[in-house]
C-alpha cells in the first residue's frame, strides 16, 4: 500500500527541492560551488541548509535539532541526492 504524505512533509520536501534546483541544479553550479569537483563541501551551501534547520532535522529539540525524526531525515537525504 502506498504512503501518502503529509502537506507538511510535502511542503517541506518542495522547499528542499526548490533549494536545490536554485542553489545547484546544474552542473554549472556545482562545479562553481566545488571549484570544479575539487572540493567535495561548500560551506557557504552548508550553512545555508544549517540555517533552514534541514542539517539537525533529525536531532531531538532538546539537543539543537529540528526534532524531525528519521522519516524527515531521509526524505532530506532523497530531495538532496538529486
Amino acid at each position: 500500500m502506498p504512503r501518502v504524505l503529509s502537506d507538511e512533509r510535502r511542503d517541506m520536501v518542495k522547499a528542499i527541492a526548490d533549494f536545490c534546483r536554485r542553489e545547484c541544479g546544474t552542473k554549472e553550479q556545482r562545479d562553481k560551488l566545488t571549484a570544479g569537483g575539487q572540493e567535495q563541501h561548500n560551506q557557504k551551501l552548508y550553512e545555508q541548509m544549517a540555517h533552514l534547520g534541514w542539517l539537525g532535522i533529525a536531532i531531538p529539540e532538546e539537543y539543537g535539532g529540528a526534532g524531525r525524526g528519521m522519516t524527515d531525515l531521509c526524505l532530506f537525504l532523497q530531495e538532496t541526492s538529486y
